[in-house]
């Protein structure tokens, strides 16, 4: 083991980062992304969300 390791937190509401979405609610998102990523002394340097979700919609 490396001591690495992911975290993902789920929300109840979506946030569309499109350009549909709202300005707003992404720099909103954003910085609740930030502030958990120090809670937990996360990289600061790590540059992108790896997630998949685990409950795609039925198709």
């Amino acid at each position: 083991m490396n001591g690495h390791a992911h975290a993902a937190w789920a929300i109840t509401t979506p946030i569309k980062v499109t350009n549909y979405g709202s300005r707003r609610s992404v720099r909103y998102g954003l910085s609740i992304e930030e502030a958990l990523r120090r809670a937990v002394g996360g990289d600061p340097h790590y540059p992108a969300r790896l997630i998949k979700n685990p409950f795609p919609p039925a198709g």
